[in-house]
């Protein structure tokens, strides 16, 4: 409990016992070329208990300053 894995373009599997939630999000910021600005759109992520679980996509939205991005994962319950 309590560990985060950083994900890219990958599938990991990990197990999530009975007291523990699935926490999907992250950071997501915007690399802009110099002399531009690089845009945060902050943290965020969805709590699901381990009860409520399903298979399916979930999607967390980000946003800050007018800017909005959808990041959409992929759960998969075996």
């Amino acid at each position: 409990m309590g560990n985060s894995i950083g994900i890219n373009k990958t599938s990991p599997e990990f197990t999530i016992e009975n007291d523990e939630e699935l926490w999907v999000g992250g950071h997501l910021k915007e690399d802009d070329s110099p002399p531009n600005d690089n845009d945060s759109l902050g943290d965020r992520h969805e709590k699901t208990r381990h009860d409520n679980i399903r298979n399916g996509q979930q999607t967390v939205r980000f946003f800050e300053g007018g800017q909005e991005a959808d990041a959409t994962f992929k759960v998969t319950v075996l």
